[in-house]
């Protein structure tokens, strides 16, 4: 389905790789009909989020969340948020100065960070997208995301000076 293509295309950009679908032609040529729909469906939302995967491979370190994943292009992350948590979403470990959050495409929305925990708020009640809504978040700093049961300790202010 769209959902698992699309969430293959995030995880390969933000490996810098490439992603190949075996997908054979029909005996004339064409792809065949459930292929064709997925795609069909994938090629609208890159339409909409294709720069969240095109050339957005710079590496950023970051743990598995069960509501999405990243890719970075310089100093934009985007979040790529396959589970859509309502009006409100919290992402931890999140290791750099979070400067602006905006639906990709559309408003900016309002957030708050306290050291490494960012909270989104004002996000729609449903995915703009239901195969895959993204978040681009704008920051200054290394990013990375650090998530663990006490075993990495952050600096006592991050953005300190």
């Amino acid at each position: 389905d769209a959902w698992t293509v699309v969430s293959m295309l995030r995880q390969v950009a933000a490996g810098g790789g490439n992603l190949l679908l075996n997908i054979g032609p029909a005996p004339d040529g064409s792809v065949p009909e459930p292929c064709e729909k997925v795609l069909l469906e994938v090629g609208e939302w890159l339409k909409q989020y294709g720069p969240s995967v095109y050339e957005a491979t710079d590496p950023m370190q970051q743990e598995w969340q069960i509501t999405g994943a990243f890719t970075r292009k310089g100093d934009t992350l985007y979040f790529h948020c396959n589970r859509w948590p309502g009006s409100e979403l919290a992402i931890g470990g999140l290791v750099c100065k979070i400067l602006e959050v905006r639906l990709m495409g559309g408003p900016k929305v309002e957030f708050t960070q306290v050291r490494d925990r960012l909270v989104i708020r004002g996000l729609p009640e449903k995915a703009p997208n239901p195969i895959s809504t993204v978040l681009e978040l704008k920051f200054e700093g290394e990013p990375r995301q650090v998530l663990g049961a006490g075993c990495v300790l952050l600096d006592e202010d991050p953005w300190a000076e």
